[in-house]
């Protein structure tokens, strides 16, 4: 469940316009009483565009179905948001950001990028796998000598260590 408030003002509703979180689905009761069954127009009528835009600014709070606050965040700063590779994340963010701001069916717009984005996150999640099992085979390390006196095994105890430690793998494709 989540609702949204405006951070930089609060509008105040008249029970005969609830957001649409305080309506229940099951009923055609709005929270505080019944709902008004004419049509009402609010003076203001905002493009799905205009309204995206402002959607962006606002504080978003996602509750339990107890209503219990479970974090909030403005969509804005999450499409803008970084992770560890910061300045690839940043890029795309403002991109996403310059491609949706314009764009008259941001709704479209914003599943179109999440069909995309998903298609390529599975593509990263496969090279990622394959390339973990890549270098499980590909990774050097020495042999264990058989029946090695003390100093052997030592010395190779370190040799496997210094290997864990700093890595080496045979080449992916082998020269013929």
């Amino acid at each position: 469940m989540s609702s949204t408030q405006n951070e930089e003002s609060s509008v105040a509703r008249s029970p005969n316009f609830p957001t649409p979180l305080s309506v229940n689905p099951n009923s055609n009761e709005a929270e505080g009483g019944s709902m008004n069954t004419m049509a009402t127009t609010p003076a203001a009528m905002l493009t799905e565009k205009e309204l995206f835009s402002q959607f962006l600014k606002m504080r978003v709070s996602r509750l339990t179905s107890f209503g219990a606050l479970l974090s909030y965040y403005t969509p804005e700063s999450l499409l803008r948001s970084t992770g560890e590779y910061g300045d690839v994340l940043v890029e795309l963010g403002e991109r996403l950001m310059d491609w949706l701001e314009p764009d008259e069916d941001p709704a479209e717009g914003l599943r179109q990028i999440i069909e995309d984005l998903e298609f390529y996150i599975e593509g990263l999640r496969l090279i990622h796998e394959d390339f973990e099992a890549m270098k499980t085979i590909k990774l050097v390390l020495p042999e264990e000598p058989q029946d090695a006196d003390d100093e052997a095994a030592a010395a190779w105890e370190a040799a496997y260590q210094q290997a864990e430690e700093n890595p080496r793998y045979r080449p992916a494709v082998e020269d013929a």
